[in-house]
Parts: C-alpha cells; structure tokens; sequence
C-alpha cells in the first residue's frame, strides 16, 4: 500500500506543479521545472521495478562493454536507443540510463502540450499522462519513447510538412522499429482542405484497419518478404501467445465515452478538427488492441495511436463542457485514471511496478534478487 501511495503522490504533485502557470506560454517556470524533474528522478531512480528491469539493465551492460567499432554490427535496429544506453550506462549506470531515457520520453510530451495545445486543461492531461503512459514505461521503454516523438511529429501532419513529420518517424525508429507504422497518420488528415478525412476515405480507413486486425500476420510479410533488411519487422508476423487482454475492455470503456462526450454532450460541436482527428487515433487504437487476444507484442502498436488520442481528449473535455459542470468532468477523469492505474499495477499486479524501491546508486548486479531471476 505505501507503494501505491508513492505513485499516487509523485505523479499528483508532479501534475499540480507543472500545471500551475499552465496559461503562460512560456515553456519552462520554477513550478514545472520542479514538477518535470520530479517524475524524471522518479523513473531514474526505481529499483527492480517494472518486469524488464533486469533485462534492460543486462542490455545496457552488454552495449557499455561492446567496443565502438563493432558496436553498431552488434546491434540489429534501434540504434540510437542502443547509442545512448552505451554511453549513459558506462557513465552513470542503471540511474543515469533510466532517468535519460524517461527526459526523452517525457519532454516530447510536455512540449507538444504546452506548444501546440495551448487552451488544454494541462492538468488533467498530465494526471492522464502519468498514470496511464509514463508508469507503463518503466517496461516498455524504447517503444514509448519512440511514441512520445510520433505525438511530437503530429505538428508536421496538421501543419502539412511530410518531409519533417517523415524525419520524426524516422528518429522514432531508432528507437523503436514499430515506429513506421505511424507514417499512416499522415493519409489519416485532409492535406488539402485541412481537416481529418470524411466519408469513404475514413470508411477505408476503419476497413483496413480491421482487415490489418485479422490478416497483420499475411499483410506483413507481404510488405517485408524475406528482406533481409527488414527481417527484424517479421518478428510482428510470428505466432505469439494468446492473451488475456484484460486491459482492452478498458479501452474500449474510454473509447465509447469519448464518443459519447464528443458526439452527443460536447458543448460546442464546432471543435477544433484536430479533436475529430484525434477521435478516429482513438477508434483506430481499439481495433488493433483486438490484436492482444492473440500477439500482444503486434497490440502494442496501438499505442502510437492510444496515447495521443488519450491525452488530448480527455484533456479537452473540461473545455467543452458546460461551464457549470467543468469541475466535476475533469475530477471524474482524474479519478477514473488513478482508479485505472490501482485497478492493473496493485491489484491485478501487472507490470511489477509495485513494490517501488527508490535507490540510484546500488549494483543491480549485487543484488540476490538478480540471482532469484536469472540463477
């Protein structure tokens, strides 16, 4: 229990002090630098906690001890990942890699929030962000932060700039390979008059999608045959072990009242066209979750479409409510969130976020509970 309130308190005061001159558009205060490196000690400083934590570890061991010139042969794909594991883990060990690698996803967030959505409730979409995303992150690190870039590259997309949004999604790719499936957010908005795509072109859309849900296995390894460039994608195309999948009725849960606020109870039906956008990110996302019953690792690519969804819908639904009721809408997020977070890391146990041990400098190799996984 007191793990459980560590979380509860980091990720509250976190979220409070960033979003306390919210309105400002300065990037950085005292209040949300302090909020900012908070979470970012936070993550540096967990010790065996999280599922992978050991398996990271012995993968920043084995990069820090491999030579530069053979360095890169030694890695597959996601090399810019492997780059800055080498250096951080040599330099600082297992602290100063987790805490390097929780800046690079934590930044492109809080800068695309504060930058490009302005008028967002921050606060709420912070709670949102911390124990929904940057918990989950302590196991799945490359591929959130490579999330966290593809969220950053949406500017482009609006902003009709493909050979930016192009080099984002290609960054995201050394850190995670999965990251190339977010090159389809670019068809998903109107180029021309500016908008998300309407009518047939979305009914497509939401069609391929499901064909891509049922037939991922065929379609990949038609796109990357036996390339032997590509051969790290036809993992994606493997049997994998059928799932519980527990989290997806939860997903489907947030997608149906995000439907319903922004359909039917939304105050102002002329919203932003990025919120139309950002509700098909959220129908696209629930389909390829069906993927989890049976290849939870080719699941996991609906979080290039989850996350942004999630942040900024129900980030915006305190401003498109009635006025009188903005207040309780964003304590009912809030509290649905943290009721998630306990719901899947304390009491179902997933993820092995809990119990938290907070400790920068031990020898994670030292430790008998090293022995007890590997031994």
């Amino acid at each position: 229990m007191s793990s459980l309130l560590i979380y509860i308190s980091v990720f509250t005061v976190s979220s409070m002090m960033i979003s306390i001159y919210s309105e400002k558009r300065k990037m950085f205060d005292l209040f949300s630098l302090i909020g900012l490196s908070a979470l970012v000690l936070f993550a540096a400083g967990r010790y065996f906690v999280g599922t992978d934590f050991v398996t990271y570890c012995l993968m920043f061991e084995r990069f820090a001890k491999t030579e530069w010139n053979s360095f890169f042969d030694s890695v597959s794909s996601e090399y810019l990942f492997a780059a800055i594991a080498k250096i951080t883990y040599a330099k600082g060990g297992h602290a100063l890699t987790y805490g390097t690698f929780a800046f690079l996803f934590l930044m492109p967030v809080y800068c695309t929030l504060k930058k490009q959505y302005q008028d967002i409730s921050l606060a709420t979409t912070m709670f949102v962000f911390c124990f929904s995303a940057y918990a989950l992150a302590f196991n799945i690190t490359r591929e959130y932060i490579a999330v966290a870039i593809v969220f950053y590259s949406l500017k482009y997309v609006f902003n009709n700039r493909f050979i930016s949004f192009a080099i984002c999604i290609f960054i995201a790719t050394l850190f995670h390979k999965s990251a190339f499936i977010a090159l389809i957010l670019w068809i998903l908005w109107n180029h021309k008059y500016n908008i998300t795509i309407k009518g047939f072109g979305k009914a497509l859309v939401i069609l391929a999608t499901v064909v891509f849900v049922f037939y991922y296995q065929d379609i990949i390894k038609f796109i990357f045959g036996d390339s032997e460039i590509f051969s790290d994608y036809l993992g994606y195309a493997a049997e994998g072990k059928a799932g519980l999948n527990r989290d997806f009725y939860l997903s489907l849960l947030e997608t149906i009242v995000i439907l319903l606020f922004y359909k039917v109870l939304a105050k102002d039906r002329y919203y932003d066209d990025r919120i139309d956008y950002m509700i098909l990110l959220s129908v696209i996302a629930l389909l390829i979750g069906i993927t989890g019953f049976f290849h939870p690792q080719v699941k996991r690519i609906a979080y290039y479409f989850s996350m942004p969804a999630n942040l900024i819908l129900f980030g915006y639904m305190p401003k498109y409510s009635n006025k009188k009721y903005a207040w309780l809408i964003q304590f009912l997020i809030i509290v649905y969130f943290v009721s998630k977070f306990v719901l899947t890391s304390y009491i179902l146990d997933q993820g092995d976020l809990i119990p938290y041990e907070f400790d920068l400098t031990s020898d994670y190799a030292d430790d008998p509970r090293n022995y007890y996984v590997f031994g």
